[in-house]
């Protein structure tokens, strides 16, 4: 059983239905997830994943809304097959959570995986992954703001057998109901996992053994190829050359340490280097190669993907290259429950950003925006339960940030990414976290005012106010992050907000909170208030409709005074624009911009030229011949192969977050008009945070470094 009398190329519409039936699949073992799992967290978020693999974990298909567990199971199922080589038979399955091993995420992310067979013959895996409410270690929750070990945060396990040949192996059951709190809870939601597994594997293998496991094989390589050409195709299209940028990852209040990216575009191969990560440290925001691709995939797959399967082919055309003992490559004992990937994540997309931007292919550069939020406001409250014993839950809703702006659209509302994916979880309904927990939520609303503005804004992201409610305390730990540095903008947008959040104190004083304080506590008639982060805006503000930013006014997006500081518009008595006034009010902001500006580094002799035919460079930059072009002005801003920036004049500012940490900003201003043209947090070694290099810029032959 499992094999073909004769076996042919499958034709792309069997690949399609397959490809289809296996999603399908997916999202039918993620249905029964939800229908047998306690915890809201899986059950009303969402936050679950299921992976489907061939034999040998290449990824098929990944379904749910946490795309970037996708890649992080595909670790898991590989992890298994190595450690478990030889011993593999149907009715096994298997769990893992260490990210250090075969884990996923982070410790609390278990990856519960069960082959598919067909007869004798292994055709595949089925990988679910979910949130576990605890899983032991010195916090409630485990998630340990304050660890400085791995040993600290979690119970750690390899890939193990739950079941082996279909027969539960109560010593792991019992290992792991021994070291966790809330064992009843954990326990059931593990079996909703491993239920998930059940129907997904079962479909499965009716699905194979309807084709035929060798017309299958052959149908999944098809996929893949069809897909990894897809894939290449598109990469061919960005301009070949190297892009470099920066992240910024918060180690405390007042110390955030540049994560440097450089992205090099070579035909159809994209390659990422971090050299130049900061060393693992003993904080909890460390992080593993792996998961920095998951990552990376997660993103990318918005811009370059949004239409094709999530699979191996993506992942693999991805190349990364980390130091070890590095922040984003550490190994034992360092912590790694946070396994931090937004800074990677933000650098590395703001490498993609410019790389996009410089590409003359207008279907890639329709998908130009700034880069993702890559932050979030999230923390774990634990309270005494109506038994006595201490509970725990993950309040997600700070997880909705604003996504950033495009250059043809402004953000979106409570979404993190502007295209080509659905929000990371499902908002919980309040009246669900309300009945499950002693919270009262008194406010859920959009966050407004001076975040993201350009000439297309960014989106708004959550903001919340709770309290206890039938409970007299409630103690969190926050995991949250963009407390200090802002979210980077494009073409001269101004930066996202920050993450914020703060104690009301009942006595009317208020308390701001750090991003990874432990141990805060709200009570009596304390109220928790947060806001998530927003991405960054796109175009210089200044060029914005008078009358978007009037509406923007009427709707409550804004006020009028920040429609006057943010976007120089006047409003009349009606809240109608004046454009007389409006025009007048933004030419003098110009002014003043250059008026308390620096010159440039390197002035050009020519003034102007025409910037017709060129070439993109940047968004609002063209290349004539050797020269980079203000595209508006036409201005002379360079001679390759100089930094584009180079004929900028610069404006130096400060910008004080509400924790006190002071990030020094520059923006790169067109030396004639005063529009603003790029807009940085500057680096402590006063290196430019970003570079745009197209090989046709530079003269480096294609594939040199």
């Amino acid at each position: 059983m499992g094999g073909d009398i004769a076996v042919r190329e499958p034709d792309s519409i069997t690949v399609e239905v397959m490809r289809s039936r296996l999603t399908a699949i997916g999202y039918e073992g993620g249905i029964a997830i939800e229908r047998t799992a306690m915890c809201p967290v899986v059950s009303e978020t969402k936050d679950w994943a299921v992976s489907i693999f061939d034999a040998d974990g290449n990824l098929i298909v990944g379904t749910g809304y946490i795309t970037i567990h996708f890649g992080c199971s595909t670790n898991a199922v590989r992890g298994t097959l190595k450690r478990h080589a030889g011993t593999i038979r149907p009715g096994d399955v298997f769990v893992a959570n260490d990210p250090h091993t075969d884990g996923g995420l982070h410790p609390q992310d278990v990856v519960v995986q069960r082959p598919a067979f067909v007869g004798d013959r292994l055709v595949g895996w089925v990988a679910v992954s979910a949130h576990m409410m605890d899983m032991g270690g010195m916090a409630l929750g485990s998630f340990a703001p304050h660890a400085t070990e791995c040993y600290q945060e979690a119970l750690r396990f390899p890939s193990v057998r739950l079941l082996r040949a279909g027969e539960e192996v109560v010593d792991t059951w019992a290992m792991i109901a021994t070291n966790v709190r809330m064992p009843t809870l954990i326990e059931a939601d593990l079996r909703a996992l491993v239920v998930g597994c059940n129907v997904a594997v079962a479909k499965f293998e009716d699905v194979v053994a309807a084709m035929g496991c060798d017309s299958f094989a052959l149908a999944t390589r098809a996929l893949a190829r069809a897909t990894d050409d897809e894939l290449r195709r598109r990469v061919s299209l960005i301009a070949d050359g190297v892009y470099r940028a920066t992240g910024w990852i918060e180690i405390t209040e007042h110390e955030v340490l540049p994560v440097p990216c450089a992205l090099t575009v070579a035909g159809d191969r994209l390659h990422f280097d971090f050299d130049g990560c900061p060393p693992e440290m003993p904080r909890y925001v460390n992080s593993r190669p792996y998961i920095i691709k998951a990552a990376l995939a997660a993103s990318i797959s918005s811009w370059l993907s949004a239409d094709l399967p999530f699979s191996q082919p993506l992942l693999d055309l991805l190349e990364i290259d980390i130091p070890p003992r590095t922040m984003l490559n550490s190994s034992p004992p360092s912590p790694l429950g946070g396994a931090e990937v937004g800074p990677a994540q933000l650098a590395a997309m703001q490498c993609l950003e410019l790389a996009l931007a410089a590409s003359p292919d207008a279907a890639e550069r329709r998908l130009l925006s700034a880069p993702t939020a890559t932050g979030y406001a999230m923390m774990t409250w634990s309270f005494e339960g109506a038994d006595g014993d201490a509970d725990t839950y993950l309040h997600t809703d700070g997880c909705f940030a604003g996504s950033p702006a495009g250059n043809d659209r402004d953000g979106v509302d409570y979404s993190p990414a502007l295209v080509g994916t659905a929000a990371i979880f499902e908002l919980s309904d309040v009246e669900i976290l309300e009945s499950n927990y002693p919270i009262l939520i008194e406010e859920r609303t959009t966050s407004t005012g001076d975040h993201g503005a350009g000439l297309h804004r960014s989106g708004g992201a959550c903001r919340e106010i709770l309290r206890p409610h039938g409970t007299t305390r409630l103690i969190g730990n926050m995991i949250s992050t963009r407390g200090s540095t802002p979210p980077p903008s494009s073409a001269g947008g101004t930066p996202g907000a920050r993450t914020a959040q703060r104690i009301l104190r009942g006595d009317g004083s208020v308390e701001n909170i750090w991003m990874q304080a432990a141990g805060v506590e709200v009570s009596g008639d304390d109220r928790f208030e947060f806001r998530g982060p927003t991405g960054g805006g796109f175009g210089d503000p200044l060029w914005r409709p008078a009358d978007l930013v009037a509406r923007d006014v009427q709707l409550g997006h804004m006020t009028a005074g920040d429609a006057d500081r943010l976007y120089g518009v006047v409003l009349d008595s009606s809240g109608a624009a004046n454009g007389r006034r409006t025009e007048m009010l933004r030419d003098e902001r110009r002014r003043e911009r250059l008026a308390r500006a620096d010159p440039p580094v390197r002035p050009m002799q020519d003034a102007t030229t025409s910037p017709e035919g060129g070439l993109p460079l940047y968004a609002g930059v063209v290349q004539i011949g050797d020269k980079a072009i203000a595209e508006r002005s036409g201005a002379v801003l360079a001679t390759a192969p100089a930094h584009w920036t180079d004929g900028c004049c610069t404006l130096d500012e400060t910008d004080v977050a509400p924790n006190g940490f002071v990030a020094e900003t520059r923006s790169y201003l067109d030396p004639i008009t005063g529009e603003r043209l790029f807009h940085e947090l500057r680096r402590p070694d006063g290196i430019r945070s970003f570079e745009s290099s197209p090989n046709r810029w530079t003269g480096r032959i294609a594939g040199s470094a």
